[in-house]
C-alpha cells in the first residue's frame, strides 16, 4: 500500500454535495461550508474572480481547481459572468485527519496536460448527482476519491506544503518510516527500527522528522494509532480491549492511559459520546 492509500484507507472521502453555480457579472456571494469544498471553474469571461477568505483573496481562473480544505465560510467575488461546479466532500474531522491539519486554508491547482482529466471528473459528479440513478452515491464518492488524490498528488510534487504530515509524505525518506507506520500500527516500532524503514541514521531520522511533521516519530506513532482508535470507538464493533490489541498495547489499562493522554477524554466516554451522537 502506497504513501497516499494507506490514509485514505482510514479517512474514505463522501460527496455531500454537487452543484453548477451561475454567477452574474459583478456578484459577491457568501458560502457558509463546514466540510471540504472543492470549485472547478468550468467558464469565465474577461475580468477577474476570486475566492475570499478573511482578508486574503485567491485568484481563481478558467479550468482551475480551487480546494478549500479547512471547511470555512468564504466568500465568491466576480466582476464577469463565471460558472462553477461546487463539490462538498465529508473527508474526517480537521480534529481526526492529519492532512487536513498541514493544509493551508485554501489550494489552488492548474491542471496540465496530465491533470487536464479533473474537468471530465467534475462533470461526471455533476451528471450523477443531477441525474440520481441507481448508485449515484457509490460513483460519487469514488469519483470524489480520485479528486482528492490527484490534489494530494499535486501538492506533494510541487512541494507547496513542505511541513506536517503531507511535507513528510513529500520527503521520500521520511515517507517510507510514515507509510509503515500506516500500514503496520501494531508493530513495536523503535526510533532505530523507524530510522532504519528511512534508510537514515537515528539522529538524523529523529530531528529531521520534527522538524518536518512536527511531532517525534513515537509522538506521531501514538497519534496515528489515536486516530484510528477513534474511528473505531465510533463505529462501535469492536471492544476497548481489542481496539488497544489491534494497535499493539499488551494491556487495556495501557491503552486507556495513552488515549485519554491523547484525545482528552476516556476511551470508554468517548465510545458512549460517538454512539449517542449517532443515535440522535
Amino acid at each position: 500500500m502506497d504513501r497516499l492509500s494507506s490514509l485514505l484507507a482510514i479517512f474514505q472521502p463522501e460527496a455531500k454535495r454537487v452543484r453548477s453555480l451561475a454567477l452574474t457579472g459583478r456578484t459577491a456571494i457568501t458560502v457558509s461550508a463546514q466540510l471540504n469544498v472543492l470549485y472547478l471553474v468550468d467558464n469565465i469571461t474577461t475580468g477577474s474572480a476570486a475566492v475570499q477568505i478573511e482578508q486574503s483573496v485567491y485568484p481563481i481562473h478558467e479550468q482551475t481547481l480551487i480546494w478549500l480544505p479547512q471547511g470555512c465560510s468564504h466568500d465568491i467575488i466576480t466582476e464577469q459572468a463565471i460558472t462553477l461546479t461546487q463539490i462538498e466532500i465529508s473527508f474526517g474531522d480537521i480534529i481526526e485527519n492529519p492532512l487536513l491539519q498541514a493544509l493551508p486554508p485554501a489550494v489552488s491547482i492548474t491542471p496540465d496536460k496530465d491533470e487536464s482529466e479533473l474537468h471530465t471528473f467534475f462533470q461526471m459528479m455533476l451528471k450523477e448527482a443531477q441525474a440520481q440513478r441507481c448508485g449515484h452515491n457509490a460513483v460519487l464518492n469514488r469519483l470524489a476519491e480520485v479528486l482528492l488524490i490527484k490534489a494530494l498528488r499535486h501538492l506533494m510534487s510541487s512541494k507547496q506544503v513542505e511541513t506536517g504530515l503531507l511535507g513528510g509524505l513529500s520527503d521520500p525518506k521520511l515517507a517510507k518510516a510514515i507509510t509503515a507506520m500506516h500500514q503496520n500500527p501494531a508493530q513495536a516500532w523503535t526510533l532505530g527500527s523507524l530510522a532504519q524503514q528511512a534508510g537514515m541514521s537515528r539522529t538524523s531520522f529523529s530531528q529531521g522528522f520534527k522538524v518536518v511533521v512536527g511531532l517525534t516519530p513515537m509522538d506521531y506513532l501514538t497519534y496515528w494509532r489515536m486516530q484510528i482508535a477513534r474511528q473505531q470507538l465510533q463505529n462501535g464493533r469492536l471492544s476497548i480491549d481489542e481496539i488497544g490489541s489491534q494497535l499493539g498495547y499488551q494491556s487495556e489499562t495501557a491503552f486507556r492511559r495513552a488515549f485519554r493522554r491523547t484525545i482528552g477524554t476516556p476511551p470508554g466516554q468517548f465510545k458512549r459520546n460517538k454512539l449517542f451522537t449517532a443515535q440522535v
